[in-house]
């Protein structure tokens, strides 16, 4: 395989000493084939499965919580809540109002969600490269074609820099880079425009270089199983497709608009948006056959037909309470 960096190209074996895993193909206008209204687990950008299990109660640690506003944001299918109405939905999910507005607070310093002032009240937005995540879920995006190189982002930092380096793979992976092997972020698009804010000023001895790595498909199929985790991510899907098909099984006719209904929605859907989020969007060609993203994306959109109606009637319920307090 070959490593091209400006100019220059340098015959590597880059990866030699990682894991091999299986590839992956088909399947992947699937997981462009998102659902409007969809919670996911987050952690400070890193996204988050723990466990393929719904947690019995609500989330209650900060990096659980920061993943519920995008999934209210979501279920209300709209871009802008009142910060009123955001800090009862918290509450809905277990969070007490001091801790609903200290999340939104600090949500706020990080760049996660913006603050818009509307008359006496404070209306929130999801911000950032969290915003961004959030409209690939929503809207979709388009497959890429192979053109027989994967774009690399190149890093060595030092170690006394590593909260510039665990921001940079964070923020990398979020937009959609894989790891590839230690200081090498590979990417099937070039996307490091979207990085820009994280990759200045450079701290004193880092060091950050784009390229292009050359490989043929199977070569890259290689490297994509390795990248993403993808048989790792098969088992996840697997295991959300069995519980999310235990949950369609176990219901007990329609819910209706509630506080209840919309924590039974956020348990259910919640923990397996958090596996969505992971799915790499990549060329067919990189894509295995027996790829499970179709068939537990058909499952997760039966559940969310059954609690999107009426979670978003009790959500819709509080807005206009909300509207007519201002």
């Amino acid at each position: 395989m070959y490593v091209t960096i400006g100019s220059t190209t340098l015959n590597s074996s880059v990866g030699a000493q990682s894991r091999r895993k299986p590839p992956l193909r088909g399947g992947a206008e699937a997981s462009a084939a998102v659902i409007w209204h969809h919670p996911y687990v987050m952690n400070d950008h890193t996204i988050v499965d723990e466990n393929v299990t719904p947690p019995a109660r609500p989330a209650r640690g900060p990096g659980r919580a920061v993943g519920l506003v995008p999934f209210l944001f979501g279920a209300a299918r709209r871009d802008r809540l009142p910060g009123l109405v955001l800090t009862r939905l918290l509450g809905d999910l277990g969070q007490s109002e001091s801790a609903a507005r200290g999340l939104l607070a600090r949500m706020r310093r990080e760049g996660q969600i913006a603050g818009v002032r509307e008359g006496r009240q404070t209306h929130y937005e999801l911000a950032g490269n969290f915003a961004a995540a959030f409209r690939r879920m929503r809207d979709g995006v388009t497959v890429p074609e192979w053109r027989g190189h994967f774009h690399v982002l190149l890093h060595q930092v030092p170690e006394d820099q590593r909260a510039y380096r665990d921001r940079l793979r964070r923020h990398a992976r979020f937009v959609g880079y894989g790891t590839m092997q230690p200081g090498v972020l590979v990417c099937a698009e070039d996307r490091v425009d979207r990085l820009a804010d994280v990759l200045e000023p450079r701290p004193p001895g880092a060091v950050v270089h784009t390229g292009r790595l050359l490989l043929d498909v199977g070569q890259a199929r290689e490297v994509a199983g390795r990248a993403w985790e993808l048989d790792e991510l098969a088992v996840m899907l697997r295991g959300h497709r069995d519980r999310l098909l235990a949950a369609l099984e176990g219901m007990d006719g329609a819910p209706g608009p509630s506080p209840e209904t919309l924590r039974a929605y956020a348990g259910t859907v919640g923990p397996a948006y958090g596996v969505f989020l992971r799915v790499p969007v990549l060329p067919s060609e990189l894509m295995p056959g027996d790829w499970p993203l179709p068939e537990t994306l058909g499952v997760l959109g039966r559940v969310v037909g059954a609690y999107s109606p009426p979670t978003h009637a009790y959500i819709e319920s509080l807005l206009g309470g909300a509207a007519q307090r201002r």
